[in-house]
């Protein structure tokens, strides 16, 4: 089976993907196993960034920041997952001060940010020519309003 299986305990679908060093500090803890060849490119690609931010040491912003909760990781992970566009960019992932992580996507003159926080709470921003037009919370569980934020951007 060639998959990512993501838990507490680090297994052999990861050590395809990462070795013993690396999955030395992965533990978002994901129930389940995530086959990649049901996953598109882009939601490979933005795990993979999202299991590097794990590496971040404390002080990483040079403000005492620490790095991405395993809360913030599972939450980004999760929202990546359940984004059913096959053909899409992979978003550009940054952690956040506090232990957060943001997900940024752009096109053309429009982008959408998604940022959570290190309890998984998450806001939006969309932005049109570099400037804000709408803002507000969001529910990770809500795929519908996370696929209009999306399909806003590439229309």
């Amino acid at each position: 089976m060639n998959g990512l299986q993501f838990s507490t305990s680090t297994s052999s679908t990861l050590g395809q993907m990462y070795s013993q060093t690396q999955r030395s500090y992965m533990s978002p803890q994901w129930s389940g196993v995530v086959l990649v060849s049901e996953l598109s490119q882009w939601q490979i690609e933005a795990i993979r960034k999202l299991f590097q931010l794990l590496a971040l040491d404390s002080d990483w912003d040079s403000y005492g920041s620490p790095p991405p909760s395993e809360v913030a990781v599972t939450a980004a992970g999760r929202l990546i997952l359940g984004i059913d566009l096959d053909y899409f960019v992979s978003p550009r992932i940054v952690p956040v001060s506090g232990g957060g992580v943001q997900l940024e996507w752009s096109f053309g003159s429009r982008g959408v940010e998604i940022e959570i926080d290190d309890e998984a709470s998450a806001g939006y921003l969309k932005s049109h020519h570099g400037k804000p037009i709408e803002e507000g919370q969001i529910s990770l569980a809500d795929f519908s309003l996370i696929r209009s934020l999306l399909i806003w951007l590439i229309e």
